[in-house]
């Protein structure tokens, strides 16, 4: 009985370990757009998401992601902006001192739904570029 529970502590630490080694790995988008326009995209897409920008300038911009039911800050997303690309990252908050090293998925989903909106929202940017 022991050693089947040691072995399961001891995957479940490396596990964390390697959450927490790619906690802050990044999501490149690439787009044909300056870093200006990129720059505006991605505050035109926190701001369709309904994320609170916290800062924003030339290089970076990040924002507050709202947890869905309680309202309080859940995660921060962060856009690293530069010529014809956008590096994403979000990371999950926690609501004690302790942090848990798992996003338990919530990461993932709203990185999904900051790209899909992203894509969704380029089109028009490009079309603004080319009149």
């Amino acid at each position: 009985m022991q050693i089947p529970l040691f072995v399961a502590t001891g995957a479940l630490f490396c596990y964390a370990v390697y959450c927490l080694v790619h906690e802050r790995d990044l999501a490149t988008v690439d787009t044909d757009l300056s870093a200006a326009e990129n720059r505006q995209l991605i505050v035109f897409t926190f701001q369709k998401l309904g994320w609170g920008i916290t800062q924003n300038t030339q290089y970076v911009v990040r924002a507050d992601v709202p947890h869905k039911w309680y309202g309080f800050v859940g995660q921060t997303a962060t856009a690293l902006i530069q010529e014809k690309a956008v590096h994403l990252n979000i990371l999950h908050h926690s609501a004690s001192k302790g942090r848990s090293p798992f996003s338990y998925g919530f990461n993932g989903k709203k990185l999904t739904q900051l790209i899909r909106t992203i894509s969704e929202i380029m089109p028009s940017i490009t079309n603004n570029q080319d009149n």
